[in-house]
């Protein structure tokens, strides 16, 4: 019996250890961990008791029971604290500490008994049982823990019928019996040891081993050991969505907390039980009907389970929906008060256009008539001043207009190719004439590296720097208003032009400038009262911008100037460099300096040339020298040093080009950095790639501006040499203001939830203005949807790329207009692929542009709700306001027809194919299609 008693011990520290190699090597867990714990104290437990079998004098026996009980004292702590990660109550780590540190101490107390004898009072080796053992005489700490023992077990007896009661499906059950059993089998086996029938073998032992044989089984058949599949059912189980799982034949295989607390007692592993439940979620599914359970409402969505394409059951999932629907219900409520005030402001801006606009044109021309006459100074004056409000009437009401458009989302954007240089020059002349007899300096900057061609909407930037460089002069009364532009390539094909106003006009307060792009909001307005305007430019410049896919920003001090930024993408049509027209570079504040050390050489060929160039020079006192020719200018160059160089591109003898190069092959830092500066007429595209290839730094266009050459002078001469002017350079701070013209991105914001699927409403709030615009725009989006699509599929369909990319384009800004981002950069790849012909890009991706865009007629559904009060009118009413609106098409009268449809659509028609071609009258007057909603009229009148 002995030996059988042995080779157990033998076998059981066998498999113990094979049994912590496998858990060690898939350690993916705290779990697991502790499970590691519970089998090294197993095996340290198994150790010392076979030392102990094997025992001869009592001391052997002794230490044997040290090592023993080292391993014994943390096997209930490894025990109950894997029992409790796997029932999934998650403990403070200071209890496993905690835990830990008592079951050391007891451990220590055995060891250092000798001294205190509070584990063991005596000891005695006896040859009598089984084998020889010692036989102790026990303490009070002895008792202690032999009753703390067994308490383990029945708290993790407790802790494991708990948890079993919150899982009904099979598999669940069948690991929690496992579990129940795992400390009821040690127990068991310590009852038999007290009552002294196993003849002096302690059978806790062979319950730890048999216990730990039960918990590996379980792992195994279970796969309890991949910590991926574990962490995935916890997740699943506490999800706030209910989740119930049909296998292929119907029957019930799974669901977590949440279902079964939405049908509480009614889910079972019974078929029977569950078929009404079942069948009830299949039909509410497939209906798209929301489920009602208590005050909650819930969504149910069906998907099928396929596996290696064999059909694997189904998977229910039920969402509470209870805030979405009664936030849907609010907008509901609040669309149709905003459709209220919608017509007021229709039928304001309409009258604004037909009673306003009219009178003030025929004003405006019988003005501009009656100037023609030879009138006396005093007439002429009166009439100039006629005019000019009327002009500044006219103006105000184009910008009501425009901005209204904006709202509808009726503005769009048309792309052509164009030269930025032509724009910016041309609009030069409108601003020197906005300025009359204000002392202000314009000036221009306008960046080298412009492309001579881009693509973009001319029209809307320069209605863009309009509005911004008017309103730099209208609030600046004295000194500078500052005209910037400059180009920052993006990728290859693309570049951010950057347009930025500067001024030393009156600057916003800081309060303001969080409402300065706010619709019909004027700040400061006490100090600005005698300010004409809307308070829509700025409005409108910044819609714009964005429709562009670009942004705006401002850096404003008070009472020191403003600085307004605009970013705008452009595609580049013509990578070569523009050549720089004769504009004057930087403000004349910055150029107020001299230069008394510098010696300067002007390499000019013409006498007339080199008198002003030195005359221009001459304030600077800097040391000038002349050469007549390239040569001369070689010749001086290398005879003594100078700091600047002034060279004619074209001279007889040698040219500045040849003359450069010639000067550059002398080697050595002076001759390899000496400024060199060309002066130029050739305005042709390529001569500035010319000028620098050869070695030139920088170049003038003659004739040459003072300012310009100032402003070149100071950018290339050594920062020693140049003394500001402090009278005028104070004088220019206090004009500038210090202002930094950092940009501030208006693309940073916050994220919301899509309250609207997969539109984010506060952007779209956002690009429209308003939350009441915003849901006006919304519905002419929803209501197109149809007609948009089918479009952009039919284009596709007949290979019609040119006519699929405007679509496509003109889908890009409304998507955005309405927060549907993905929708508007997808748009935004295709218009691109269609500019490129590039097919294979438009058939992959075309499929999901139309997915996703007829996704949103079920997401905005809700818009499309009939009004209850529609109001009952005879056909002769129909047909007048039908012909009144086809007279407004034909002058292309935009208001008056949105106020027509929308007096329409507020009638009740009972014929149901006469209401539907109304339906059709409203999608095509949305969508601006004037000739077809003239068609349509003259197809429906004749049936009233």
């Amino acid at each position: 019996m002995f030996q059988f008693l042995v080779i157990l011990q033998i076998i059981s520290l066998i498999v113990l250890f094979g049994e912590a190699l496998y858990v060690f090597f898939n350690l993916n867990s705290k779990m697991h961990s502790f499970l590691f714990l519970y089998l090294i104290a197993n095996i340290v437990n198994q150790a010392g008791y076979l030392f102990e079998m094997n025992a001869k004098t009592s001391e052997e026996a002794y230490m044997a029971t040290r090592l023993l009980y080292l391993g014994k004292v943390f096997i209930p702590v490894g025990m109950i604290i894997f029992i409790l990660h796997f029932c999934m109550l998650r403990i403070p780590k200071w209890v496993s500490v905690v835990l830990c540190l008592l079951h050391t101490a007891a451990w220590f107390l055995i060891a250092t008994n000798d001294y205190h004898h509070l584990f063991y009072t005596s000891m005695e080796f006896v040859s009598t049982g089984l084998f020889p053992h010692n036989i102790y005489g026990h303490g009070p700490v002895y008792y202690i823990y032999q009753m703390i023992a067994p308490l383990y077990a029945v708290i993790d007896i407790a802790v494991v019928l708990k948890a079993r009661r919150g899982f009904s499906d099979k598999a669940s059950r069948s690991q929690f019996r496992i579990f129940i059993l795992s400390p009821m089998i040690p127990l068991v086996g310590f009852g038999f040891f007290l009552s002294g029938i196993t003849g002096g073998y302690d059978t806790t032992n062979l319950g730890f081993f048999i216990t730990s044989l039960l918990m590996m089984s379980a792992f195994f058949r279970f796969n309890l050991i991949d910590a991926e599949n574990v962490a995935k059912d916890d997740v699943v189980d506490n999800l706030n969505d209910g989740i119930i799982a049909t296998g292929h034949d119907g029957r019930l295989v799974y669901f977590n907390k949440r279902a079964r607390g939405l049908f509480p007692g009614a889910l079972s592993d019974k078929t029977d039980e569950n078929s009404d439940i079942i069948r009830d979620l299949h039909n509410k599914a497939q209906r798209k009907e929301k489920i009602e359970i208590g005050f909650r409402v819930y969504s149910v969505l069906e998907k099928e389970v396929i596996r290696d394409d064999l059909f694997g059951g189904k998977l229910y999932i039920l969402d509470d929906v209870t805030e979405t629907e009664q936030y849907i219900r609010q907008v509901e409520e609040e669309r149709e008060r905003a459709n209220e005030a919608n017509v007021t402001k229709s039928q304001f801006l309409s009258n604004m256009s037909h009673e306003i606009r009219t009178p003030m044109n025929a004003i405006v021309g019988m003005t501009d008539i009656m100037l023609r006459d030879d009138l006396p100074e005093a007439d002429k004056e009166y009439l100039d001043n006629i005019r000019n409000s009327g002009n500044a009437l006219i103006d105000i009401i184009n910008d009501i207009l425009d901005f209204s458009k904006i709202e509808s989302g009726k503005m769009e954007i048309l792309p052509v190719e164009y030269e930025p240089l032509t724009l910016f020059n041309d609009l030069k002349v409108i601003f020197l004439t906005r300025l009359g007899e204000k002392p202000i300096r314009l000036t221009y900057d306008i960046d080298y590296d412009l492309p001579a061609k881009i693509v973009g909407d001319p029209v809307r930037i320069r209605q863009i720097v309009i509005n911004l460089v008017g309103n730099a002069i209208k609030f600046t009364e004295v000194g500078y208003v500052m005209l910037k532009v400059t180009a920052k390539k993006k990728d290859e094909d693309t570049i951010i032009l950057g347009i930025s106003v500067k001024d030393s006009g009156l600057g916003i307060k800081k309060e303001d400038l969080d409402k300065l792009f706010d619709s019909f909001t004027r700040v400061d307005a006490i100090r600005n009262h005698s300010k004409e305007g809307t308070g829509l430019g700025l409005a409108i410049t910044k819609q714009l911008a964005e429709l562009m896919g670009g942004d705006i920003s401002v850096q404003s001090e008070y009472g020191s100037g403003s600085v307004f930024t605009v970013n705008i993408p452009q595609k580049i049509a013509d990578h070569t460099p523009a050549t720089e027209y004769n504009y004057q570079k930087e403000s004349a504040d910055d150029n107020n300096f001299t230069a008394p050390e510098a010696r300067v050489l002007v390499a000019e060929d013409n006498e007339i040339n080199v008198k002003v160039i030195t005359g221009l020079l001459e304030p600077l006192k800097m040391h000038i020298d002349v050469a007549e020719n390239g040569l001369a200018a070689l010749r001086k160059v290398t005879d003594q040093k100078y700091d600047l160089v002034l060279m004619d591109q074209m001279m007889p003898v040698m040219d500045g080009i040849e003359a450069t190069v010639k000067i550059r092959e002398h080697g050595g830092d002076y001759f390899e950095k000496l400024p060199i500066i060309a002066l130029t007429a050739n305005a042709v595209q390529g001569a500035r790639e010319e000028l620098l290839t050869a070695g030139m730094n920088d170049y003038l266009m003659k004739p040459v501006d003072i300012d310009a050459l100032k402003s070149k002078i100071k950018k290339w001469l050594p920062a020693r040499m140049v003394i500001e002017d402090e009278g005028n350079a104070n004088n220019a701070d206090n004009g500038n203001g210090n202002i930094s013209e950092k940009k501030t991105s208006d693309k940073e914001k916050k994220k919301v939830p899509d309250e609207y699927g997969y539109l984010d409403k506060q952007v779209g709030i956002k690009h429209c203005g308003s939350e009441k615009l915003f849901n006006e725009v919304l519905l002419d989006f929803f209501k197109l949807i149809d007609k948009k699509a089918d479009k952009i599929e039919e284009y596709y369909n007949d290979n019609n790329i040119s006519d699929y990319t405007i679509e496509v384009h003109a889908l890009k800004s409304v998507a955005r207009m309405v927060g549907a981002e993905y929708l508007s950069e997808l748009s935004l790849e295709l218009e691109m692929a269609g500019k490129e012909n590039n097919k294979e890009l438009i058939d992959e991706k075309t499929p999901e542009l139309l997915g996703r865009y007829r996704a949103y007629k079920e997401t905005l559904s809700y818009l499309d709700s009939p009004k209850e009060d529609k109001e009952n009118v005879s056909n002769d009413v129909l047909s007048q306001e039908l012909s009144k609106m086809k007279e407004a098409c034909a002058s292309f009268d935009i208001d008056t027809v949105d106020e027509i449809m929308q007096q329409i659509n507020g009638f009740d028609i009972k014929d149901e194919g006469l209401s539907e071609k109304i339906k059709d009258l409203d999608v095509l007057v949305r969508d601006v299609s004037f000739d077809d909603v003239s068609k349509l009229i003259d197809e429906i009148i004749p049936e009233l």
